[in-house]
């Protein structure tokens, strides 16, 4: 039986140290609003501002009148230099040099009304990516030293939104600045824009290749799927596939290539057994070599991590059952949601003491997923952070 007045004193010192550095940047009354919502949504497990309100309102007033305060209060305040100090802190965690991963989803908002600047997003939750009422979202983390993805970043935005330029514009903002680091990203961020975004920062990339994206090789002018077809694997490599608990073995060989819009690059073409298309991926890491392919394709697989990520906090903490209906609302509460898994991710990545009693507080409670479960609809990685979760 876990010693709970144990697990409260460590609770109480390690969240405590945590939300004194995230908020030393900012004013006294956003800094207090910003220490109610993460300590709510990490004691209900939700970010339902109806559920936050049970632990953020006083003594004398009452729950419906403490959810409008929080909702009121969500649309005027400034966390912007809390991300900042995110950013330091999932930096003392980081993989190698560190790797920036990314992420591009959506919120569906089916029941939304009178939201603002609702937008037409694809649900990729159902087969088919239906049309739907929503919002679109860019997610970015920093994969710890043990392959914990911490996040840094969740935004949303609308292409409704007066003023609105394209998704380029509204996501670059998000990507942090000021360190050398690598991105990971998928299908999208091949752009000549992003590339030429990812170089200003002094970021390298690998990106996943559109196929019909053309490119200027040493046979001419080819698109990425005619240049994979013309290769074969000239290295051999094997991986674990999460999924299906097995040795994968792939070949992979990497070409030079350039483009008009962004100069210079690797093409690493991914070879798998028993599949008819190869994969791209587009990287200015010196391929070369094979341990530079190597290099190269790690990094790309540890961007699955912070998809599993977000699809956990999508679902487990209720994002898309937030009923603030304003955007910088909706952003604030996302900003405090991304606090709490950080929280969460720093104390596995760090196995501090209070991750320890989590994770020996959470059998005493009756979970609501079992690991299989959990790992069928979430992925492998978020089943630690679901068990702390539930500890905490």
């Amino acid at each position: 039986m876990p010693n709970y007045s144990y697990f409260s004193r460590l609770f109480t010192k390690e969240y405590a140290a945590f939300m004194d550095e995230v908020t030393s940047g900012l004013r006294l009354p956003d800094a207090k609003l910003l220490n109610a919502l993460v300590f709510g949504i990490i004691r209900h497990g939700t970010a339902m501002v109806s559920h936050i309100a049970r632990s953020a309102k006083s003594d004398d007033e009452s729950i419906h009148v403490a959810e409008h305060r929080l909702t009121d209060r969500l649309s005027t305040c400034d966390f912007s230099k809390a991300l900042d100090k995110i950013d330091e802190i999932a930096e003392r965690h980081c993989y190698g040099d560190g790797l920036l991963v990314f992420d591009e989803s959506d919120i569906q908002k089916p029941h939304g009304r009178k939201f603002e600047w609702l937008d037409i997003v694809q649900d990729g939750s159902e087969e088919g990516r239906p049309l739907g009422k929503g919002y679109h979202v860019v997610g970015i983390g920093l994969i710890g030293a043990r392959k914990t993805p911490i996040p840094v970043r969740l935004y949303l935005y609308s292409t409704k939104r007066p003023g609105f330029k394209s998704s380029f514009e509204e996501a670059k903002g998000s990507v942090p600045s000021g360190r050398a680091a690598r991105i990971s990203a998928d299908r999208g961020f091949d752009s000549a824009r992003w590339f030429s975004h990812f170089s200003g920062l002094s970021l390298e990339w690998v990106v996943r290749a559109k196929s019909l994206r053309k490119y200027s090789t040493r046979w001419g002018k080819l698109t990425s799927a005619e240049i994979q077809r013309r290769l074969k694997g000239r290295f051999s490599f094997r991986f674990t596939d999460p999924f299906k608990k097995e040795e994968v073995y792939v070949k992979a060989t990497a070409v030079r290539v350039s483009h008009k819009d962004f100069g210079g690059a690797w093409l690493v073409c991914e070879y798998f057994p028993n599949e008819a298309e190869a994969r791209g991926y587009v990287t200015p890491i010196d391929c070369s070599t094979r341990d530079g392919i190597e290099e190269a394709l790690k990094c790309y697989r540890l961007r699955w991590r912070i998809e599993e990520l977000f699809r956990f906090l999508k679902w487990a903490f209720g994002i898309e059952g937030i009923r603030v209906r304003t955007i910088r609302g909706q952003n604030a509460l996302l900003t405090a949601v991304l606090v709490a898994a950080a929280f969460l991710s720093t104390l596995i990545e760090g196995e501090t003491a209070l991750y320890r009693a989590c994770k020996e507080a959470w059998p005493s409670f009756k979970p609501d997923l079992s690991d299989e479960k959990l790992e069928e609809k979430y992925g492998h990685m978020p089943i630690e952070l679901y068990h702390v979760k539930g500890g905490a």
